[in-house]
């Protein structure tokens, strides 16, 4: 399965080997600030470096696992580069 297959229309994967600034985070996930508020108090871990803040794409995946009944992500577009296989 190519790593575009299976997402919606204009979506942009999250891959775990990057990390993204908030805003591009935002736009890639389509969360707004108070989703990635509610997402930062369930547990996703936000980086803050000087005025910037950061989300890996690892523990996006991390988060989503730990969210998800069934533990799988590989329908919300979190893809290893290395292998372009879902994780």
């Amino acid at each position: 399965m190519k790593p575009e297959e299976g997402l919606d229309e204009g979506a942009i994967p999250i891959r775990i080997n990057e990390v993204y600034r908030l805003a591009e985070f935002q736009r890639r996930t389509g969360l707004g600030r108070a989703g990635v508020r509610a997402a930062s108090r369930k547990g996703l871990r936000i980086s803050k470096c000087g005025r910037n803040k950061y989300v890996a794409g690892n523990d996006w995946a991390t988060f989503l696992q730990t969210q998800s009944s069934e533990g799988k992500s590989d329908r919300v577009g979190i893809y290893d580069t290395e292998n372009e296989n879902p994780t």
